[in-house]
């Protein structure tokens, strides 16, 4: 009997085991959905998560950003939400959020700022924190404090830049907020150089603004780099603006110009930039332009050669600044085999829209050694800027077919006396080189 009894008991507790497990089961089950429609709904439908799950935080707050949000906002019902989600949430900057945007929308200009402040402490990365106050200290005019918000943002979402540039240009414009955007841009954020080059090719409003930012930072850890300092030289170039875009060139130099000579790199022993004042060197179907060792003797030199086809080149060019007078374009020639109807020349005219030719070398064809070559230029007073261009001849098609290299090495530009014969490109007095402070308006020698 007792041990029907004990066999009896033993199968009870298995069936309570079972039960209970089956009832701890369908808790957590239960528990499990509760969640899971919870987690599903929260962005979406937050009342309805909340339905599902009741302590649904995220849902809550979801609901409190909307309550505090709507264009007919409704502030008690966002401040209790809020203020409850404290309790869980101690530590979420995003209720302190909610909490500044009810305190705005209250006119609570003080208590909101403390709100937001607070926010983002707890949560750098809340981007709608850092919006409101970045447009709070703009209001006040506290442009470096609304930078340093915008700098977040635009680390965090770079898509926004699109958005974003338009307006901090205009912000640019304002007194007192490029040097704000020096301190800023010193650190060299990711977006800088974007910035930098939105710029430059931006409203002329704004480009007075870029270069007094650029200059200053030259001055930082981070000084501009070749690319923000190219597109803002070339915009100037493109503005007629030659004297502002000389010096911030020279300026960005690795090295002092060689004295003497209006022509940079007229040795060609550095490697031509493509930019600003520094050589502009192409090549295109037909003619190769580079610069490469000259073989027959020591340094370098430029060297174009054609390939027998029809080109019309005009892609070996300079910017120079030469002040109203008269002046010698010299330099050395070599020509291997230079076979063109009408050769190949040298010519100087004045940079603008129409251009006007100021004078021109002799045409350059057959086989030499190296040899000089020089011509007279007249530089009027209205002519700020030029333009030296190494081009082909050619007035139609039909003669612009050209074969055979020419070399070419140590251009300079040299002040004229008195000239025997006006007009001739040959006969100058002996040389008399230009100082360069007097070929670059507004600059000197460092």
């Amino acid at each position: 009997m007792s041990v029907v009894i004990a066999a009896e008991a033993r199968q009870g507790r298995a069936v309570l085991r079972v039960a209970v497990v089956a009832i701890i089961a369908g808790l957590i089950g239960w528990r499990s959905l509760q969640m899971g429609m919870g987690a599903a709904f929260e962005h979406a439908d937050p009342a309805l998560a909340l339905s599902w799950q009741p302590d649904n935080a995220r849902a809550q707050l979801r609901l409190a950003e909307r309550a505090a949000g709507a264009a007919t906002p409704d502030l008690p019902q966002a401040e209790q939400r809020a203020r409850a989600l404290l309790l869980q949430r101690p530590a979420d900057g995003r209720v302190y959020r909610v909490l500044g945007e009810v305190a705005h929308r209250r006119g609570e200009t003080a208590v909101a700022q403390t709100q937001l402040e607070r926010a983002i402490r707890l949560l750098p990365a809340d981007i709608p924190a850092r919006i409101w106050l970045a447009d709070a200290a703009l209001l006040r005019g506290q442009w470096r404090s609304a930078l340093e918000h915008v700098d977040v943002i635009l680390r965090l979402t770079p898509v926004r830049a699109k958005k974003l540039f338009p307006a901090l240009r205009v912000w640019l414009t304002q007194p007192g907020a490029p040097a704000a955007f020096v301190d800023v841009l010193a650190g060299n954020p990711p977006w800088r150089t974007a910035f930098l080059l939105a710029c430059a090719q931006g409203d002329s409003s704004v480009i007075a603004s870029t270069v007094e930012v650029v200059k200053g930072l030259r001055k930082s850890v981070f000084p501009p780099t070749s690319d923000e300092l190219s597109a803002l030289v070339e915009r100037l170039i493109r503005d007629q603006a030659v004297e502002p875009a000389y010096i911030l060139w020279r300026q960005s130099l690795p090295a002092p110009m060689a004295p003497g000579n209006a022509i940079h790199n007229g040795d060609f022993e550095r490697a031509p930039t493509n930019t600003g004042f520094d050589w502009r060197i192409q090549s295109l179907a037909g003619a190769s332009a580079t610069v490469t060792d000259k073989r027959d003797r020591a340094g370098h030199a430029l060297r174009v050669h054609f390939s027998n086809q029809r080109v019309a080149f005009t892609h070996v060019s300079q910017i120079l600044l030469l002040p109203p007078g008269r002046f010698a374009v010299m330099g050395q020639v070599r020509l291997d085999a230079l076979q063109s109807e009408r050769g190949l020349e040298w010519v100087l005219d004045c940079l603008g829209t129409p251009t006007r030719s100021l004078g021109r070398s002799e045409p350059m064809r057959g086989t030499t050694g190296w040899q000089s070559f020089q011509f007279g230029v007249d530089v009027p007073a209205d002519c700020k800027a030029q333009r030296l261009t190494l081009a082909t001849r050619a007035r139609i098609a039909a003669e612009g077919q050209i074969s055979g290299t020419a070399w070419f090495d140590d251009l300079r530009v040299i002040t004229a006396g008195d000239f025997g014969n006006a007009g001739q490109n040959a006969g100058f007095p002996a040389e008399n080189p230009a100082s360069v402070s007097s070929l670059a308006p507004g600059e000197t020698q460092q």
